[in-house]
């Protein structure tokens, strides 16, 4: 038969059941002792519970005695509990006025706090705000420089579409001196085609006035007769021996005196054509006129 077990522990348990401790403690002792030869279960468990029985007596006892101790010790020792206790209550007040004290100066720090807080809110509102002033400058900026690229681009265009029109100007004005300048000189040269035309023509009615005042100057000049001392052989009268050198006349006259008086000559010749001399001959072929022809 082996002792039963009893734990001081159990009964701290604020859910402690005496019924379900009591058949807990019995059982584990009844299975402890299930071994033993020839003992009956009843005898057992009578044993057992008296057993626990005695065992819970000296354990109350000694609880009560150990109770009884305990408060005799805090009976003698409550007047410096009492102490300690004021000493605490005073400390606790000290530390409750300290308390209050640094929840005063708190809500000083928290007022100078907010005051500070304020003015770095204040201070970041103005801060937020002059960004947000130097991003509009910033794009307004932007937008000028923009605005004076756009002006510069179109003025720069302006100033190519500018010199690009004085450039074509200059070369329709080129282009038109240049123009007018051969039509100039075609002008010229048509003029001075006119002047030679003119001079030629001039040119030409002045030989044609001399041609025709050379040919009047024949027509009016006396047409040549044979000398009186000219020789007469039958009816044909013969030149003299000696003749008086002839006249120059040009061949224009010749031909004209020969046109005029070619009838008038031709009984003349008629009568000569027996007695011609070489230097008549030649005369008469270098005037044209055919002696051969002249006498049929």
């Amino acid at each position: 038969m082996s002792a039963v077990v009893v734990n001081e522990k159990d009964f701290a348990d604020p859910n402690f059941d005496p019924k379900k401790w009591i058949n807990t403690v019995l059982k584990v002792n009844s299975i402890n002792t299930s071994d033993d030869a020839k003992a009956t279960e009843e005898d057992e468990e009578s044993t057992d519970m008296t057993m626990l029985t005695t065992r819970l007596q000296l354990m109350s006892e000694s609880t009560s005695q150990e109770f009884d101790r305990l408060s005799t010790q805090v009976v003698k020792s409550m007047p410096h509990v009492l102490y300690d206790l004021k000493m605490l209550s005073d400390n606790a007040k000290l530390v409750q006025n300290r308390i209050e004290e640094v929840r005063n100066n708190l809500s000083l720090v928290e007022d100078d706090t907010k005051i500070a807080l304020e003015k770095l809110n204040r201070s970041h509102t103005v801060k937020t705000h002059m960004e947000e002033c130097r991003i509009i400058l910033l794009e307004e900026s932007n937008h000028l420089e923009k605005l004076k690229e756009e002006e510069e681009r179109k003025r720069q265009q302006e100033e190519a579409e500018r010199k690009a029109i004085e450039e074509a100007a200059a070369a329709a004005v080129a282009a038109k001196a240049k123009a007018l300048e051969e039509e100039n000189e075609k002008k010229r040269q048509i003029e001075a085609e006119k002047e030679e035309e003119m001079r030629r023509r001039r040119k030409e009615e002045q030989e044609k006035e001399e041609k025709e005042k050379d040919e009047r100057e024949a027509a009016r000049a006396p047409s040549p007769e044979i000398d009186g001392d000219a020789l007469e052989y039958g009816h044909v009268q013969l030149p003299p021996l000696r003749q008086p050198p002839p006249r120059q006349h040009t061949f224009q006259q010749i031909q004209k005196q020969t046109a005029t008086s070619s009838d008038h000559n031709d009984g003349y010749l008629q009568q000569i054509s027996g007695s011609v001399s070489p230097q008549v001959s030649s005369v008469f072929k270098k005037i044209g006129v055919p002696l051969d022809k002249l006498w049929q």
